[in-house]
């Protein structure tokens, strides 16, 4: 009878990078939005999602030389990445060990953001605004998610031709 092996997959330990620039660069735009005078929430949260999904995608795009691994909250983010990326790659093959550290980090970061969703929808960011106005700006704040994500999928579609059946991506035919 044939032996059985086990089969001993290595998993990659990159530790878990601290994307300064993609979380300093959302504060910065999350937190200067807030002093502007529209003062809508759901723009607020659409900026707060899309700038690190921009960065991402300007990162790889552009072939950015300090590649950063995987990093918290990889789970509420690398869905949205560009999936070929060697940060989702990573991601795939993590160890075991340090994805699960990640994924309790990200559990516990989505069941605060669910306590905290009543406090949120409840919250009127501008108070002095009539019901009207404030229509009008959540039908701006929808207009302005569509096109943040008409952008993502455009980029997407531009530096990754194959997504179009093409034999060519914007990366390797400016190389």
């Amino acid at each position: 009878m044939a032996a059985i092996t086990k089969s001993v997959m290595a998993y990659d330990e990159t530790p878990a990078a601290e994307n300064v620039k993609c979380i300093v660069g959302t504060l910065v735009l999350a937190g200067g939005y807030m002093v502007l005078p529209t003062r809508n929430k759901w723009v607020l949260a659409t900026i707060a999602y899309f700038v690190y999904i921009f960065i991402a995608d300007y990162d790889y795009a552009y072939q950015c030389q300090r590649k950063l691994g995987p990093s918290l909250l990889g789970d509420f983010y690398d869905a949205a990445k560009p999936q070929d990326s060697e940060q989702v790659r990573i991601w795939k093959n993590w160890d075991p060990k340090i994805k699960q550290g990640v994924q309790v980090f990200d559990v516990a970061v989505f069941v605060v953001l669910l306590l905290l969703l009543p406090a949120f929808l409840a919250w009127d960011p501008d108070p002095t605004k009539t019901p009207a106005q404030k229509d009008a700006d959540n039908a701006a704040a929808l207009g302005f998610f569509a096109l943040c994500t008409a952008i993502t999928i455009g980029f997407r579609v531009y530096t990754d031709r194959n997504a179009l059946g093409g034999a060519t991506s914007a990366k390797t035919a400016s190389a």
